[in-house]
């Protein structure tokens, strides 16, 4: 709701087989966007395989807590790693990453 409360037009998918919960465009411009939900402080991920260092995949972070309004986090895929350490990649080494 918040993405159309912008002005973008959202597209939902049928199936949720690539990582993409919904596209949304505005000016011509598409996006792809996960969602990811956290509570309190915990750590959220992003498959590899799901993932696109692009500017035009989103990933919008809504955290929940107690009593308070969820608050909304956006990020592009092309802001991944961060100098602030805040996103990053963690190969796992002959494992799923």
């Amino acid at each position: 709701m918040e993405f159309a409360m912008f002005g973008f037009e959202i597209y939902t998918s049928e199936v949720d087989d690539r990582g993409i919960d919904f596209v949304a465009r505005r000016a011509g411009r598409f996006v792809e966007v996960q969602v990811k939900t956290v509570s309190g402080y915990n750590l959220q991920y992003v498959n590899e395989s799901k993932f696109k260092a692009s500017d035009d995949f989103v990933v919008a972070l809504v955290r929940l807590a107690e009593g308070a309004e969820p608050a909304l986090y956006i990020f592009l895929g092309s802001d991944w790693p961060s100098d602030d350490g805040l996103l990053v990649y963690s190969p796992y080494e002959g494992k799923k990453s």
